[in-house]
């Protein structure tokens, strides 16, 4: 007896793995495309909570003939005419951070040694004050957009594709104390972050044996970013 070696498929084989394959294949993208609406706005939030922290815990830093220092609102300077000022050798300011140090210690060796959440009253002066940013002695002058534009960089925030807007209020949050950035759009996608701090005043009532982390010197800095 010859037998058939030829096997053959159902046909409602072929139509049932047909409809397997075409169910998984529109579940994957429809699972994709939930996704992809909200990746930037993750993005905004990320960039807004990385700027909140960077103003919060950070210093900032001044390279000055080689040593690292925290006083860039001192003499910190930036070549603004140059396009790729931020690589310059001639910039000195690298990084902007309004976390107060460590001056009852005494030891400014390291750009790290700074007090989380207790800003420094002249970094905060200088950083919201755009004619300090417009020092022509100091910045080779900028002026409105190309100002903010500049201070992105300093924010580690890419310029090109987002906007921003920080401000330090009352902690009620009645009075806006310093404003810096865009005018932040009353419509679209804002990302929002808050963080609650305190200005430097709390030294002198620790060195003086007093303690003055009251609503005077608590404050809320507000981060949007677009």
């Amino acid at each position: 007896m010859i037998k058939d070696r030829n096997g053959q498929y159902s046909v409602d084989l072929i139509i049932a793995v047909g409809l397997f394959i075409l169910s998984i294949t529109t579940a994957f993208y429809y699972t994709i495309s939930a996704f992809m609406p909200h990746y930037e706005r993750f993005d905004t939030y990320a960039s807004a909570y990385r700027i909140s922290t960077l103003l919060c815990e950070d210093a900032g830093l001044n390279v000055t003939n080689g040593q690292l220092k925290t006083d860039w609102e001192k003499n910190g300077t930036i070549n603004s005419l140059n396009p790729d000022w931020y690589n310059d050798l001639n910039t000195s300011i690298k990084r902007v951070g309004l976390s107060d140090y460590f001056r009852i210690i005494k030891l400014n060796s390291s750009y790290e040694r700074c007090v989380p959440n207790v800003l420094n009253r002249t970094k905060v002066e200088n950083f919201f004050n755009e004619s300090w940013w417009n020092d022509s002695r100091r910045f080779d002058g900028q002026s409105g957009e190309r100002l903010w534009r500049n201070l992105s960089i300093l924010l580690t925030l890419n310029s090109s594709l987002y906007h921003y807007n920080v401000s330090l209020i009352s902690l009620d949050g009645k009075k806006v104390e310093y404003q810096i950035g865009y005018p932040i759009p009353e419509y679209g996608e804002v990302a929002k972050f808050e963080r609650l701090v305190v200005m430097d005043d709390v030294y002198n009532c620790i060195d003086s044996g007093g303690l003055c982390m009251n609503e005077t010197s608590m404050k809320r800095l507000v981060v949007y970013v677009w």
